[in-house]
């Protein structure tokens, strides 16, 4: 089937991701950008 991707930032006030992964940059500090696979691989 069709692999799909789920993007997400664990830092909101940091940076924001969109469902297709582009980042938009909020404010000053760190953030990680994590995408997730629906076959379960991941990478950060």
């Amino acid at each position: 089937g069709t692999i799909t991707y789920r993007w997400a930032s664990d830092n909101s006030g940091v940076a924001v991701v969109d469902a297709s992964g582009m980042v938009t940059a909020k404010g000053n500090g760190t953030a990680t950008v994590t995408v997730t696979a629906s076959n379960g691989a991941s990478a950060s």
